[in-house]
């Protein structure tokens, strides 16, 4: 039994290991993209008409 909680154990670090890994890299690549400006004014523009025909 207990070699299987051993294997259990190690299985369930390498799952963390990669799982934080995973997270790491995909927070830097979604830190480093560049805002789409155009998409950006858009929504701003959206949302000044929406707030503009609310009045």
């Amino acid at each position: 039994m207990g070699e299987v909680r051993a294997e259990v154990m190690q299985t369930e670090l390498a799952w963390r290991i990669a799982l934080g890994r995973w997270y790491v890299e995909g927070k830097a690549a979604v830190d480093s993209r560049e805002p789409d400006i155009a998409f950006l004014a858009r929504i701003l523009d959206g949302l000044l008409k929406q707030d503009a025909a609310s009045v």
